[in-house]
């Protein structure tokens, strides 16, 4: 259902705005500090007698900067790169993103965007945490933790982005933006920062 009602979303966005392609403005750069939380994944470890399930998610601060770029009286398309560091099971992530949004006023705006992410994940921590949610004890866990890691191949994952947001303008050129986003409709992203545009 979530996904059926962002892809209408972001159809009646995209149209418009081709349709006006020929009254574009001055591009608007921007860059901007953000940070969150991100959930990759629940497991449910009661089945191998675990006592509770196993999150694998992290909070991640980091940047981002891109480009606005108005067409017509209302609408915005742009691009943007991110950044960000990571803290639990995340190392880091990275990826870009295309939106298409609206303004509301002269500073605010709502979007929605789509594009590309990859999560580096801390696999020595999240071996440990997965033997620990198994109960797995003494030589067990070790011989658990070896196995984790040796199968574990390569420590980071990529998969599709979309999500919508919104920045509230604090003044002529800053705002405040909150996001949430998911990759591949598997995790759930949630976010806030703030914006300076140029």
């Amino acid at each position: 259902m979530f996904r059926t009602a962002f892809l209408a979303l972001a159809t009646a966005a995209v149209l418009p705005a081709a349709a006006m392609a020929q009254d574009i403005g001055q591009a608007i750069p921007y860059v901007g500090i953000s940070g969150g939380y991100h959930q990759l994944e629940e497991i449910d470890a009661s089945f191998l007698g675990g006592n509770n399930d196993i999150s694998i998610d992290g909070f991640i601060f980091g940047g981002y900067a891109g480009v606005h770029l108005p067409v017509g009286e209302s609408l915005i398309v742009g691009g943007e790169g991110n950044f960000n560091f990571g803290t639990g099971d995340i190392d880091n992530e990275y990826g870009l993103t295309a939106h298409v949004g609206t303004m509301i006023g002269r500073n605010s705006m709502m979007f929605v965007r789509g594009g590309y992410q990859w999560v580096d994940l801390d696999f020595d921590g999240l071996a440990e945490k997965t033997a620990d949610g198994f109960n797995f004890q003494g030589q067990d866990r070790q011989d658990f933790i070896n196995a984790f890691n040796n199968s574990a191949g390569d420590d980071t994952a990529g998969d599709y982005l979309v999500g919508v947001g919104g920045e509230f303008g604090l003044g002529q050129s800053t705002a405040f933006r909150i996001t949430v986003d998911t990759i591949s409709f598997d995790t759930v992203r949630v976010g806030g920062g703030m914006t300076f545009r140029f």
